[in-house]
């Protein structure tokens, strides 16, 4: 009997399986074939120049996300139970913005943002949906992808920092690693949560071989500092002091505890020696000298961000339907930076009350399926953590186009809902159980 985890064989006639579970896909190469198309899309995640000539829209990532999600929910892939509210959210924010359009000066760039909003939030659907469906065998492959793909955009930003690979200055921007992103901003974000992948694999291995990832999370962190991203620093240290306290909350073995403090002080000396040798360089000290405080120039001078929320919360409050999206750009010079505000511009009350219930309900439900020891819980406690930080950064910068955070969204829903599903099969067999033994 199966243990409800694994992938299920496609019924040759619709039916429902014995557990309530739709299959999604077949057993053997059909298999293979949907975790190599999860590894790929993942492993190329981090490629995403798209504002520049040199590359065409949409991006790598796009182009196979597309058809992987369409072939997957024609194959069999079903929306998990449970899903119909953070839709329902979703779909709030998207008829906000389609209100606040009618307002829009450009109608045009409106309507373009918003397809790709929708686009994304079909991504966490996607993500989320084939999680539930194999938790056990899906995670693994998703989180494996993006912890390859992240190390490859820090090896690039890296050495383009330094100069030392050709058209170096193509992965820079402000002289700041940018590597294959559009943004240090974005690229640094990027990194924090495959910095605490490494860490819970490194508190659950007993394979020597692993010790190959200390390389990996130095390359990482020194990616991430790098980026002299402020708000990414920021970032990396709130999602390790969730996770930390995600993992000290719930129950688990003491040596995998005591292996954890002790990867932490790891994790910090790599982090210090890491960070030690980049400040060794004259130009790199300056540049984090310049970055290393908590207010920039821009932020408090005429026109800059500070002003600019100012702003934007006049013409939020004024404008309660909204004035649609991507119209910022056509009243004022530079962006809001806060994710919220920008939201609340474009659709009004009903977007921003949507986002946030959104928001809400993650953390809530999160928080109580960490107390369920099910399969995954792992994963939930990472993206859970990262997730959280992401939402601490958007007061300082618009994180609603980051593709990396809609995976990070549909991780967490993903194993949110496999925990719903773990503890209804859970209560359904102890009742068996005690049936029988009544009997």
């Amino acid at each position: 009997m199966s243990d409800g985890w694994a992938m299920q064989p496609a019924p040759s006639a619709p039916r429902v399986e014995r557990d309530g579970q739709e299959a999604f896909w077949h057993k053997g190469v059909w298999a293979n074939i949907a975790l190599a198309a999860l590894f790929v899309v993942m492993s190329i995640s981090f490629y995403l120049k798209s504002d520049v000539k040199e590359v065409a829209q949409p991006t790598f990532y796009d182009l196979l996300m597309v058809p992987m999600v369409a072939s997957f929910f024609l194959f069999g892939l079903r929306l998990p139970k449970g899903l119909a509210w953070p839709m329902l959210f979703w779909g709030l924010l998207l008829v906000g913005y389609a209100v606040g359009s009618f307002k829009a000066h450009t109608p045009s760039e409106a309507q373009s943002y918003t397809v790709v909003v929708i686009y994304l939030i079909l991504t966490f659907i996607f993500f989320t949906s084939v999680i539930c469906a194999d938790p056990h065998r899906h995670l693994q492959v998703l989180w494996n992808g993006y912890l390859l793909a992240a190390f490859i955009a820090a090896a690039i930003g890296t050495l383009a920092y330094f100069h030392a690979i050709p058209n170096y200055q193509f992965f820079l921007r402000y002289d700041r690693p940018t590597a294959t992103f559009n943004d240090p901003n974005v690229f640094g974000p990027y990194l924090v949560a495959p910095v605490l992948y490494v860490l819970h694999k490194l508190t659950l291995t007993r394979r020597g071989r692993d010790v190959l990832l200390f390389p990996v999370v130095g390359t990482l962190i020194l990616g991430l500092f790098l980026s002299f991203s402020r708000g990414a620093w920021a970032n990396l240290i709130v999602s390790l002091l969730f996770y930390v306290g995600f993992m000290l909350a719930t129950p688990h073995g003491k040596q995998q505890t005591d292996r954890l403090l002790f990867l932490l002080i790891g994790l910090v000396v790599v982090a210090v020696a890491v960070i030690s040798f980049a400040l060794s360089d004259p130009v790199v000290a300056a540049h984090f000298i310049d970055r290393f405080s908590l207010v920039q120039s821009y932020d408090v001078e005429e026109q800059g961000r500070f002003w600019t929320q100012a702003r934007a919360l006049e013409v939020g409050t004024s404008n309660p339907l909204g004035i649609g999206p991507a119209q910022w750009s056509g009243l004022y010079a530079t962006d809001p930076h806060n994710v919220y505000l920008s939201i609340f511009v474009a659709g009004g009350y009903l977007s921003i009350l949507s986002y946030l219930g959104f928001l809400v309900l993650t953390f809530v439900r999160g928080l109580g399926a960490l107390k369920i020891d099910f399969p995954g819980r792992g994963f939930l406690m990472i993206s859970l953590a990262v997730t959280m930080a992401h939402v601490g950064e958007a007061l300082i910068i618009d994180v609603d186009n980051w593709r990396h955070l809609y995976f990070l969204f549909g991780s967490s829903w993903g194993c949110i809902l496999a925990a719903d599903r773990f503890k209804a099969r859970k209560n359904s067999n102890d009742e068996i159980m005690s049936r029988r033994a009544l009997a």
